[in-house]
């Protein structure tokens, strides 16, 4: 291909491997470049480069070369956006994470030399260390599970007005032992520590700091005469970043941390470094492959063998395409610096894209610019920064709510905006964690820390999503749309949804509640914006009188208040949303209807009344609670892309059930099984006229996959049940009309369930008791025997550990007190959970599961049919039979609530939610099983 390239010199290292590795060379490569390059090849890049890339803001420098010749170059912008110094090959830019390819090889090469080894331990260099089983090849690959300094370090930990070193985060692991994220070698998760342990190790090896070692062995014999670590002697000549908007970044005090960060380069340089590289003249052809191929727990294999197609080896990232093309790469963002580095190994490419004002652009032309050279990009996804996005699983919701859930697919253009986006390449179980306010606003934050991304840009993206949804759902032209928006982050969101439909020609008058303050920095964004665009349609609400009739059939849009409303709204606010809520009209809400709490009650609050709700990424605790149902109308969860990592590093105490979490709870059937293995249940149910709620356990029991059931009922019972149910087995007790007795034999049981039908006579609830104090698996309890309990409260104290409960709310009342609205009775019940040591299933709309860890989950299967005599007798049967299985009693519970909804669903699909009768929920109950294995 040289033939097609004007003339460029590129003298080789003259130097061998050896002299470099142990003294300066003194004829080193020099890098001359000559011309103006043109061709083919050449034009191809420039044309992409001009318009993708430089037309979008960008403030950097660029070099592309293929072997030994560089076909693009071009240094666009200033040094400093405040002055009139342009950029020029001698501005050196923070490479950031890009620099711990340079740590890699360092280390490599030391072993190489046989100064170390990768399975050399940290204890080795650091006599001591708190944290055993973490070794250099863990550091390099990240496996070692150390927590990311940049986060566990704080106001508690170290005082923000003195710069950290990195003997200082040695210093805070041995005295704070700050959590690591998992076990050594167990997975991969991005930490900036293990690098900043591998410069240390470098320095104790060598006997020199790192910045003068990483001088004298590769930047002075390569010549890499602008390159350089940062040290207190640099300040004077280390440029400045800055952010999207042309901002300062200032320092903090993580700049003086190495080996993770704070290289400064040229592209000039890093071509050299790369040359070096990949010729083999730093380290051997052997320990460059280790440090290019995949590196998993340890140890290397195939990357035809897993996915997803990007993997880190030791110091670098790596991409294989599905036809085995491989791309070896590393880019970084440290404030506003960003750093693209790549090698495409089938054609020699070398690709490096360095700028000093923050834009993601710089990723996406990096990534995109592949495809110049070879077919990389039909169903790959991309890793930038210090981020690794986990493989994602398939999610369907069961039911009520929905998420948008974008497919993976290679990134595709946007064409209501000036810039691409990544797939949504997420693990889809996360959005079923239940956060609270706080934890929402920090999972934004960390977001904009760590993808990188900025707020404004971050509140486009959910624009955007919010946006592509009213379409679908509102697709006529004519639609008269009405957004009232507040002053915080919220409203800066309904002000860009605005100015969007407005881009689509849609009718569109915005309303601003006007507090009398100024509003958020994104607001006030959004607000310059959409005033750019339609002036006109803008209003002010000053005091009721500003209140605009809303017309008929109009489209509300809520954004008034978000996630982050701390106490009731009152006075004007309180009387906008009354305001809405008369209108009659459609109202849409983003994110949380205005006036609703996400995580205490709103009970007796001014709330906006949706009819659609746009929930942010995630959902909210109180869109499962029946108190709010008025509130919420239809509920839609929209993807906008978080990361999923920040819920790895947070306590979370509540959950909504979903197929992946059945799934992993479900046991399949050994083929060669018998009924032995399935357990024996034993239902004490039934009293004179209420024989059907032990017909219909003991039904619900056997289609459970029980293997055997006994039930011990009153006499009156056995001719109804042994002509009702003729699977069962049948046990009388002394009475003919009630239980009165304890039955003997109850220590032979798997399983044993209590309460359907019993009546609350004395005698039967001493038998509850003697039955009790006898039998120590855990049971289940329902209906009377809840009732039997809550007249005699001392009969809790014989619980066995780990039974389950299931009271609807009034039987929760009568053994717990009454309580003020559905968040007290949810807080009690975990608290009492924990306390007694047992499961409390609550049931309702959204039935929780209160767990004696603390744990909670929602279900979210179930419809208003099953509100209906039996269907708790139904779930009883269900629960006792899975328990018998051998299933864990928190698993039995979470399965039989979750099978009990499902059949429901599916009994009402086929009667209506009006016909369906309990039996109905029995009948349907193997179409949910079939469910859970075909999904």
């Amino acid at each position: 291909m040289k033939n097609i390239f004007i003339a460029a010199g590129i003298m080789i290292l003259a130097c061998s491997c050896n002299d470099l590795l142990s003294k300066k060379a003194n004829n080193s490569a020099r890098f001359v470049i000559t011309g103006h390059y043109t061709g083919p090849v050449h034009d191809k890049v420039s044309d992409f480069m001009d318009n993708d890339l430089l037309t979008k803001g960008f403030n950097g420098s660029i070099l592309i070369a293929q072997n030994d010749t560089v076909i693009y170059e071009k240094y666009h912008g200033k040094i400093n956006l405040n002055k009139n110094d342009s950029i020029n090959e001698h501005t050196a830019f923070q490479i950031a994470s890009a620099g711990k390819t340079l740590t890699a090889v360092a280390v490599l090469q030391l072993i190489q030399e046989g100064k170390l080894t990768l399975e050399d331990s940290l204890q080795k260099f650091f006599p001591g260390f708190p944290y055993a089983g973490i070794t250099v090849r863990m550091l390099l690959s990240h496996h070692s599970g150390l927590p990311n300094y940049l986060y566990f370090i704080d106001d508690s930990t170290w005082d923000k007005t003195s710069n950290l070193t990195n003997q200082d985060v040695l210093n805070i692991l041995y005295a704070k032992h700050p959590v690591p994220d998992f076990s050594p070698g167990a997975r991969f998760l991005y930490s900036n520590t293990n690098f900043v342990l591998l410069a240390l190790i470098i320095e104790k090896i060598s006997g020199k700091k790192f910045p003068a070692y990483m001088k004298e062995r590769f930047f002075d014999p390569l010549q890499m005469t602008d390159t350089y670590v940062f040290t207190p002697a640099d300040s004077a000549k280390a440029i400045y970043s800055f952010n999207y908007n042309n901002r300062l970044w200032q320092n903090d005090i993580f700049d003086w941390t190495y080996g993770d960060k704070n290289i400064y380069s040229t592209p000039r340089d890093l071509f050299k470094w790369s040359h070096a590289l990949f010729s083999g003249q730093l380290i051997n052809h052997s320990l460059m492959d280790s440090a290019f191929s995949p590196q998993i727990s340890g140890s290397q294999k195939s990357p035809k063998t897993f996915s997803p197609k990007h993997y880190y080896g030791l110091g670098f990232r790596l991409m294989y395409t599905p036809d085995g093309k491989k791309v070896i790469y590393h880019f970084g963002r440290w404030h506003g610096f960003n750093a693209a580095f790549a090698r495409l190994e089938d054609e020699k490419v070398t690709i490096i894209i360095l700028g000093n004002r923050f834009s993601k652009m710089i990723y996406y032309a990096a990534w995109k610019s592949y495809n110049l050279f070879g077919d990389y990009f039909k169903e790959q996804e991309h890793e930038e920064d210090d981020t690794e996005r986990q493989p994602g699983r398939k999610q369907k919701l069961p039911g009520k709510i929905e998420i948008n859930q974008p497919k993976r697919s290679i990134v595709t253009e946007n064409k209501n905006a000036d810039h691409l986006l990544f797939p949504d390449s997420f693990s889809t179980l996360w959005p079923m964690k239940l956060l609270s306010a706080k934890q929402t606003r920090d999972w934004d934050q960390y977001t904009i820390l760590h993808e990188p991304i900025t707020s404004i840009e971050l509140m486009e993206r959910a624009a955007t999503k919010c946006v592509e949804w009213i379409k679908q759902h509102f697709p006529f032209p004519g639609n008269n749309f009405i957004v009232f928006c507040g002053k915080g982050n919220n409203g800066g969101d309904g002000l860009a949804i605005a100015r969007m439909l407005i881009q689509q020609k849609r009718t569109v008058t915005v309303y601003i509640l006007e507090p009398g303050h100024k509003g958020s920095d994104d607001f006030q964004a959004n607000l310059s914006r959409l005033q750019a665009s339609s002036k006109k349609e803008i209003h002010f609400i000053q005091n009721k009188t500003f209140f605009p009739a809303i017309p008929e059939n109009s489209i509300v849009i809520d954004a008034l208040f978000g996630s982050g409303l701390s106490r009731p709204l009152e006075g004007i606010n309180a009387e906008l949303v009354e305001h809405i809520n008369q209108s009659g009209c459609k109202v849409i809400s983003i994110d949380i209807p205005s006036g609703l709490f996400i995580d205490t009650s709103s009970l007796g609050n001014p709330v906006i009344k949706a009819t659609h709700t746009l929930s942010i990424q995630t959902f909210k605790l109180s869109f499962l609670v029946a108190e709010n149902s008025s509130y919420t109308g239809n509920i839609q969860i929209i993807n906008i892309g978080l990361m999923p990592e920040f819920l790895s590093d947070i306590s979370i105490q509540n959950e909504l059930v979903d197929e992946e979490i059945i799934r992993s709870i479900y046991k399949p059937r050994n083929p060669y099984a018998h009924k032995g293995k399935f357990g024996h249940a034993l239902l004490v149910a039934g009293s004179y006229g209420k024989m059907g709620a032990a017909v219909l356990a003991a039904k619900a029991c056997l289609r459970s996959g029980v293997g055997l059931l006994t039930c011990h009922i009153p006499q009156c019972g056995y001719t109804v049940l042994q002509t009702a149910q003729p699977e069962a087995m049948v046990v009388v007790d002394s009475n003919s009309a009630f239980i009165t007795n304890a039955y003997p034999g109850a220590s032979d049981y798997n399983a044993i369930g209590i309460g359907p039908g019993i009546g609350t006579a004395a005698e039967t609830r001493s038998a509850i008791r003697q039955l009790l104090k006898q039998y120590k698996r855990p049971v289940v309890i329902d209906a009377d025997g809840l009732n039997c309990i809550s007249m005699e409260k001392e009969i809790l104290t014989c619980l066995p550990p780990c039974s389950i409960l299931t009271p609807h709310p009034k039987e929760f009342e009568r053994l717990f007190g009454e309580c003020r609205n559905e968040y007290e009775r949810i807080e009690k019940a975990v608290d009492n959970a924990r306390s007694l040591n047992c499961i409390i299933v609550l049931k309702g709309h959204h039935t929780f599961i209160a767990t004696p860890s603390g744990k909670g989950y929602f279900n979210n299967t179930g419809n208003a049919g099953m509100a209906t005599g039996g269907s708790g007798d139904v779930l009883t049967g269900i629960i006792t039979g899975l328990l018998a299985q051998n299933y864990e009693p928190v698993n039995a519970a979470v399965l039989g609530v979750y099978l009990h909804g499902t059949a429901g669903d599916f009994a009402a699909k086929k009667l209506s939610e009006e016909a369906m009768i309990a039996s109905d929920i029995i009948e349907y109950i193997g179409d949910a099983f079939t469910r859970i294995f075909t999904q």
